[in-house]
């Protein structure tokens, strides 16, 4: 599948937030891209942690970069990680047929197929702002999935305190690009509708998909 968006794949790189930030800065963005990695050296999660990649290059790692051109946009709240949480697993959830669920705030979760009502973390989301002095540059919006491998870090690890799962859905084109560029357009589309027009249902759509308030 080809990405509607410009897509720029690297095969390293420390974050691909991080690499938002500074395509962002340079300030010759006219159009949201996506960043991809297939590894990161310096990850991050919400608070500064850190994050752990899924072995054998098993993970995901994305950014979809959002260029502010309004004078009177305003930097991205915790709404709108959840909004973008929400989007991830309605998408997975149509796309893939998985029963991803959300532990609040950003945490996208799967059941253990060896533990009835448990779920392992199977992706984080960072959402960012980027600001120059006065100004809000855009905004960043990071996912890391543990699509074909999962970190083996749960015990060990005092910042994870749930077990990680793998996605790994049977698709006929499993491929980088082809997950993550459908995923990064429909996200494209709720953002922007939520900057602009917010939807006043989202809010029950989040707790509906939440691992503690769901059904």
């Amino acid at each position: 599948m080809t990405s509607l968006l410009p897509l720029y794949s690297f095969k390293s790189l420390d974050s691909t937030n991080a690499e938002g930030k500074r395509q962002l800065q340079l300030g010759t963005l006219t159009e949201p891209v996506i960043i991809l990695a297939t590894t990161q050296t310096a990850g991050r999660g919400t608070q500064g942690r850190a994050w752990h990649n899924a072995p054998h290059n098993g993970g995901l790692y994305f950014s979809l970069v959002i260029p502010n051109h309004s004078p009177t946009a305003l930097p991205l709240s915790s709404d709108i990680t959840q909004m973008v949480a929400v989007a991830c697993v309605e998408h997975f959830h149509h796309t893939y047929q998985l029963p991803m669920a959300i532990k609040p705030i950003n945490d996208l979760m799967l059941p253990l197929p060896t533990q009835p009502h448990t779920y392992g973390k199977a992706g984080g989301i960072l959402v960012e702002s980027m600001v120059q002095g006065s100004d809000l540059v855009g905004y960043v919006i990071g996912i890391g999935l543990n699509w074909w491998g999962a970190p083996t870090l749960a015990k060990q690890d005092a910042n994870i305190a749930i077990a990680c799962i793998q996605v790994k859905p049977t698709v006929a084109n499993n491929t980088h690009t082809a997950i993550v560029a459908p995923l990064c357009q429909h996200l494209l589309t709720e953002v922007t509708q939520q900057l602009t027009t917010p939807k006043p249902h989202w809010h029950t759509s989040y707790h509906r998909h939440s691992t503690q308030t769901g059904p």
